[in-house]
């Protein structure tokens, strides 16, 4: 049996610590301040044309650099040529980020895409990684994907606007865990699975006002966190 009590009474950074001013999201710096703070950090994986594993949020690239064009269009050698926000610093391979992390926080991997071919070719990553991660995505696929071929790994289904198929997935497969919006975490149906013993990750926080408000709902937290 798997043991997850590890992902509780967290606030995991989400997209690391940053205010896309000066610290991009999904940036090396962003990862870079929430390791040192010992922060978990959230990150978002998709394909690059060449099917590469950038760290990315979006599925267009125009809010981070301008460039109007998907990440889906553009070789990772074309997308780390984009400076995010203006600065300095390039969206990164997933590789990367994991030898910067190096196993001294946990890694919150959402993956972005629906194809299921990403699935090993993440997975033929996190094999080799020392540190703790936990896998989350929209798709339920996705997250079957890893339960099936990958039954060791803690694996979460986000829920999101369609609330009532996604959680009759989560029934049927009963996943580690659900990241659910703070505006469904009160709900009675997400609360009876909290109650028989689901764990509950909550997004996305807004600061320590915002945990205090619903740390009776939830056992960890997704959270927008800024550097000082």
């Amino acid at each position: 049996m798997k043991n997850i009590d590890y992902i509780k009474k967290l606030a995991i950074a989400h997209r690391g610590i940053y205010d896309n001013k000066k610290v991009p999201e999904n940036s090396f710096l962003a990862f870079l301040l929430a390791k040192k703070s010992k922060l978990p950090i959230e990150l978002d994986v998709r394909y690059t044309k060449d099917k590469k594993l950038v760290v990315f949020h979006d599925n267009s690239l125009h809010r981070m650099t301008q460039i109007n064009k998907k990440v889906s269009e553009c070789t990772f050698d074309e997308i780390k040529a984009f400076p995010l926000i203006k600065t300095s610093y390039r969206a990164p391979l997933l590789s990367e980020v994991l030898s910067l992390i190096d196993g001294d926080v946990l890694i919150n991997i959402e993956i972005k895409e629906k194809n299921t071919n990403i699935c090993l070719d993440i997975a033929d990553i996190l094999d080799n990684y020392k540190g703790k991660f936990i896998i989350s995505s929209f798709y339920p696929s996705i997250i079957n994907w890893f339960k099936k071929n990958r039954p060791n790994y803690i694996i979460g289904l986000i829920i999101g606007v369609d609330f009532s198929s996604r959680f009759t997935f989560f029934n049927y497969y009963k996943y580690d865990f659900i990241a659910v919006s703070k505006r469904q975490v009160k709900l009675k149906k997400v609360q009876k699975c909290r109650k028989n013993g689901t764990i509950i990750l909550t997004w996305t926080i807004q600061g320590n006002e915002e945990i205090s408000k619903y740390q009776d709902y939830s056992d960890s937290f997704i959270t927008n966190i800024k550097p000082d």
